[in-house]
């Protein structure tokens, strides 16, 4: 193993892992990056177990977005999100080898690429009423869905935090609340407007929820 898989390594298991307990989509991310970053090396005649901390630069790391966005048809927002997770290897390179900070400052002063910011579509509070009226709260799966999309509603939760809500995370009777489980492991108390329990109670009987709604929803 060279200098550089090892320090990738490192990176990976030392640091990512243990020391910032980073999420599994967080990993895979910046996992996903590195290994197109080595594609990209190999097209360029560097193969991944010859690559060496020099061969990187502030134009190679250049070429590599580019060609992230034209031979992998990544959107800008992949491109930037690559790049930050590329940045954040370098980072730590230069605590470790800092007889290479300048290749590392270099690419750390990479700046992501701007999107064209988009309008955001909502629905109106009408518009929300008129959709939780269309569920069959007496049909099990129209109960289902009502109940994630008032629990989506109410808490303000990503969906891989609403996958991951156990049982003992909800506090059913006044003042209701759900606990959440955000990236880097956070911890969120969120209260819950206390009309929403009756559905709740009633997904979780019919569905015979014992320990974690990964199963049920």
């Amino acid at each position: 193993m060279n200098e550089f898989s090892k320090l990738v390594s490192d990176f990976f298991i030392r640091y990512l892992t243990n020391q910032k307990n980073a999420s599994e989509n967080t990993i895979k991310t910046y996992r996903d990056a590195v290994v197109q970053l080595l594609e990209f090396m190999n097209s360029k005649g560097i193969k991944a177990n010859k690559i060496k901390i020099t061969d990187f630069s502030y134009g190679i790391i250049c070429e590599y977005l580019e060609w992230l966005e034209s031979n992998k048809n990544v959107s800008v927002s992949t491109r930037n999100n690559r790049l930050a997770a590329i940045k954040s290897l370098f980072k730590y390179v230069s605590y470790h080898r800092p007889e290479y900070m300048n290749i590392c400052t270099s690419i750390l002063e990479i700046h992501k690429k701007k999107t064209e910011s988009v309008p955001m579509n909502y629905l109106t509070v009408e518009a929300f009423q008129d959709m939780l009226k269309s569920f069959d709260k007496n049909n099990m799966r129209d109960l289902r869905d009502l109940a994630i999309i008032l629990t989506l509603y109410e808490s303000g939760a990503r969906v891989s935090e609403l996958i991951n809500i156990k049982l003992p995370d909800l506090r059913l009777n006044k003042p209701a609340s759900v606990v959440l489980y955000g990236k880097g492991r956070k911890v969120r108390i969120i209260p819950l407007d206390f009309s929403m329990i009756e559905i709740l109670k009633k997904y979780i009987t019919i569905y015979k929820i014992s320990s974690s709604f990964a199963n049920g929803w």
